[in-house]
This record gives C-alpha cells, sequence and structure tokens, in this order.
C-alpha cells in the first residue's frame, strides 16, 4: 500500500501515532513523511556511523551499495527482509551467518557516501530538513 495512503489511514482508523519509515536518509525526506505520519524511523543511515556496533566490512558494504542491490527475501530467516545482495550471494554459496554476516539494509543506501558521526548525520538532516521547509512552494 502507498505511503500516502497508509499513514493517514492508519492514524484514522486505529488513532494510534504512526511512524512512517523505509528508504528515509535525507532531511526532505523526512519533512515529506511527517507529512503523513507522525514521526519517523530512519533505519539504515544510522549503520554507516562511527558509534554503530556494526562491522566495518557492514559499513563499507553500505557506501558501495545502490538501491537496486538491496534484495527482498525470506531465504535468511524465513521471514521478508531487505538484505544487501553482496552479503546474500555469500549466504548462499553456504557461508555467512544470518543477521551477523547476511546485512540487511533498505534502500536508502543511496545516500550513504560516507561514515560519518551520529551527530554529523543528525545535524546534516536537521540542516536538510529547514532547507527542505523554507523553500517548499
Amino acid at each position: 500500500m502507498s505511503p500516502f495512503v497508509l499513514g493517514p489511514w492508519l492514524r484514522e482508523e486505529l488513532g494510534v501515532p504512526v511512524l512512517i519509515a523505509g528508504g528515509i536518509a535525507t532531511g526532505r525526506q523526512v519533512l515529506a513523511a511527517l507529512a503523513l505520519g507522525d514521526g519517523v524511523y530512519i533505519g539504515t543511515r544510522f549503520i554507516a556511523t562511527l558509534e554503530s556496533g556494526a562491522p566495518l566490512e557492514y559499513k563499507e558494504a553500505l557506501l558501495r551499495a545502490q538501491p537496486e542491490d538491496i534484495e527482498y527475501t525470506p531465504e535468511v530467516t524465513g521471514v521478508p527482509a531487505n538484505f544487501l545482495r553482496e552479503s546474500l550471494e555469500r549466504f548462499r554459496q553456504g557461508g555467512g551467518k544470518a543477521w551477523k554476516e547476511v546485512y540487511s539494509a533498505g534502500h536508502g543506501v543511496a545516500f550513504i557516501r560516507e561514515i560519518p558521526s551520529a551527530k554529523e548525520v543528525v545535524a546534516r538532516l536537521v540542516a536538510e530538513y529547514q532547507e527542505a521547509k523554507r523553500t517548499l512552494p
């Protein structure tokens, strides 16, 4: 279901706060998501930060990845999820342990180009959000 329908519909039907998630990695996306729900969840972008406990190999794989490198599959644990194809291929060839060496990630990898601190990511998100809000027609 389109997020343009799902977020507002859930809020109306269930009367509960709705967090919008999926592919959110920029302040402009945060602004758009807040128009549809009550909050935003950002996951993949924070994996590639200095403070993240993810292995460096995982963070570097996020830097190399493009949206088309994300594969949605139940193969790893039986529950459908998004994985980096690079690590998924190793798993398919008999290597890599689920959730340890098979790396989950979302389409927000499109906007991951470095491994900054979480503080830098937040500052960038705030600046991008404010710029997007300022320049909206």
